[in-house]
């Protein structure tokens, strides 16, 4: 599990029923008004490398310390001091990636998730062309995604 120094402390990461807890109550998000989890808003954020995914899969990785957790304007702080040793963000977004990708705690999600980017209608033939060009979307951001993916687990 990755570490995080704040403040010359060091903090290990971890993703448990805590980091769950505390995703699903604050970073629930909706799309097509449709209810996205925490864990899966933060998962796909990072295969979208949106910088404040990682923060949030900090605040969230860090919730098992309970009152020495540190805040949010700290792990930034902290963040950014690893951006500017590290030269980008890539080593962060793999960290976190890569810790959620192989979680044993998500490990079912995660294959879920990666199995619903995989899947397509059964048969193409009785597809109306809006189903095809959804099934074709699908396949594209499927195909974008597990590209990311691959480039986040190097």
């Amino acid at each position: 599990m990755p570490h995080l120094t704040i403040k010359g402390e060091d903090f290990q990461a971890r993703t448990d029923f805590k980091f769950e807890r505390m995703a699903n109550d604050k970073y629930n998000t909706e799309e097509d008004g449709q209810k996205i989890g925490g864990f899966m808003s933060i998962y796909l954020r990072l295969l979208q490398f949106e910088n404040e995914a990682i923060v949030q899969f900090w605040d969230c990785a860090l919730a098992h310390y309970k009152k020495d957790k540190p805040i949010v304007e700290d792990i930034e702080e902290a963040l950014y001091s690893r951006i500017e040793q590290d030269g980008d963000t890539e080593k962060l977004l793999q960290e976190a990636f890569t810790t959620l990708d192989k979680s044993g705690f998500f490990l079912k999600r995660v294959k879920s998730i990666w199995k619903d980017f995989a899947a397509t209608p059964e048969t193409k033939k009785n597809e109306t062309e809006e189903q095809k060009v959804a099934r074709e979307e699908q396949e594209q951001t499927a195909k974008i995604m597990q590209d990311r993916r691959s480039e986040l687990l190097l």
